[in-house]
């Protein structure tokens, strides 16, 4: 059996910890945005995140971009499906929506980035 790390920071879009924040970017390999479909604004502070990401040319395997509350309604909802697919599609990363209250997804957050994972500790163990 091999552990490997996983660190998950949450910074709640808080400008005051984005210089933390893209410090520790720096030294991922894998990176899981996530924003609420219910506002608007965290899918706003998303963007900004990945530009200033871009900015800084950090580079990383794999990106996602999760939609969490994805068992609201339509009425609750400030950002569509189709937005959030738009945006990780135009920068390239892998998309899902989830819920955590009612479990929609969540296991697809972990499997869409443990593949990259294993891939890059066989590759180190071939010596590739």
């Amino acid at each position: 059996i091999q552990f490997m790390d996983l660190e998950i920071i949450d910074t709640s879009g808080d400008e005051k910890k984005m210089s933390f924040t893209i410090e520790l970017i720096g030294t991922c390999q894998q990176i899981v945005l996530v924003y609420s479909v219910s506002s608007r604004d965290s899918f706003l502070k998303l963007q900004h995140l990945h530009d200033t990401m871009r900015s800084y040319m950090l580079s990383f395997e794999s990106l996602l971009i999760v939609g969490n509350k994805a068992d609201l309604d339509t009425v609750n909802r400030r950002v569509s499906y189709y937005e959030g697919s738009g945006l990780a599609r135009k920068i390239g990363a892998h998309f899902v929506e989830t819920s955590a209250m009612s479990n929609i997804n969540v296991g697809c957050v972990f499997g869409a980035i443990l593949p990259y994972s294993i891939a890059k500790r066989v590759r180190s163990y071939l010596n590739y």
